[in-house]
């Protein structure tokens, strides 16, 4: 009888969550914004208490603030911006 090898994929590294760079005030103030309308959260969101906040709460709110028609262009264009720099980790 031959024996016969198998070979299975490498293991892939864990997913451990996301990195969310904001780098200007702007990023800061819009992602700050679009928490305290897009999200349930119970108290308000500040820039000091951003750090605080599940990633995957500040991905839905940023998603659900650039498909909503309460942000002018400019400030849709920034959410895209933040959203395209989003890694995971």
């Amino acid at each position: 009888m031959n024996a016969k090898i198998y070979r299975f994929p490498e293991k892939r590294a864990l997913f451990k969550g996301y990195k969310i760079p904001l780098y200007t005030e702007e990023e800061i103030l819009v992602t700050v914004m679009s928490l305290n309308v897009f999200s349930e959260l119970p108290e308000k969101v500040t820039e000091n208490t951003l750090e605080n906040y599940d990633p995957l709460t500040v991905i839905k709110a940023l998603v659900e603030a650039k498909s909503s028609t309460i942000f002018s262009s400019k400030t849709k264009q920034i959410i895209i911006g933040i959203l395209r720099s989003i890694e995971s980790l």
